[in-house]
């Protein structure tokens, strides 16, 4: 990753995809982040020409469970 910044807290990444779409001369690349154990999808950008991550989105995947942030507590 080009820049240091914290997606998911201790936890192992499952799965990456990418877009690129092409913006004013440059690339911008679109991440999406999902991570195992975590409710949450993190949708990521950046420019092709830049060395830093900029956070867009979180998407709850499970907003109906009484504790979404950690998972491995809920019994269902």
């Amino acid at each position: 990753m080009l820049d240091k910044k914290t997606v998911f807290e201790g936890r192992r990444i499952v799965s990456i995809s990418t877009a690129t779409i092409t913006w004013m001369e440059t690339k911008l690349i679109y991440v999406a982040v999902v991570a195992r154990g975590s409710p949450y999808v993190r949708i990521l950008a950046f420019k092709h020409s830049e060395n830093k991550l900029h956070h867009l989105y979180n998407i709850n995947m499970c907003p109906t469970l009484p504790n979404p942030d950690n998972l491995e507590t809920n019994p269902d």
